[in-house]
């Protein structure tokens, strides 16, 4: 069996099932497991895990599709749980700080997400097939 590594670092990634992105955000390397996302630092060091069971705030069930970091060092990330599809946002150090719903413009499967310097985010939804943008700051 081979050894699967994030970021082209030399360290196995801990525990995934399924990859369900990749991303560099900053110095640090975000692997999202699906249930969670997991925090790793450049060189290889697990840092911590966002949302996933237990998290305050955080539904046990549902996964997770795409992560981002804004100007402030907040995580923004795309979930999808039964029956309802979400932006979390989490603080610097991986605490949820709450839910942006997308209300009358539902997200159907959101996927990417990205911000910008201006307080909004957008999100890849390709259940609709398009490209959302929504405020959150």
């Amino acid at each position: 069996m081979s050894e699967k590594f994030c970021c082209g670092c030399r360290f196995p990634v801990f525990d995934l099932r399924v990859i369900g992105f990749l991303s560099v955000v900053l110095s640090d390397c975000v692997n999202c497991a699906g249930w969670c996302v997991q925090v790793f630092s450049a060189d290889g060091r697990h840092l911590y895990d966002i949302g996933g069971s237990g998290s305050a705030g955080v539904s046990t069930r549902g996964t997770y599709s795409g992560v981002c970091m804004d100007d402030s060092g907040r995580y923004l990330a795309t979930r999808t749980e039964k029956g309802r599809c979400i932006v979390q946002v989490f603080d610097s150090d991986g605490c949820w700080m709450f839910d942006v719903d997308s209300h009358d413009d539902r997200l159907r499967r959101p996927s990417g997400i990205d911000v910008d310097s201006a307080g909004f985010f957008y999100v890849a939804d390709l259940g609709n097939d398009c490209i959302k943008k929504f405020p959150y700051m």
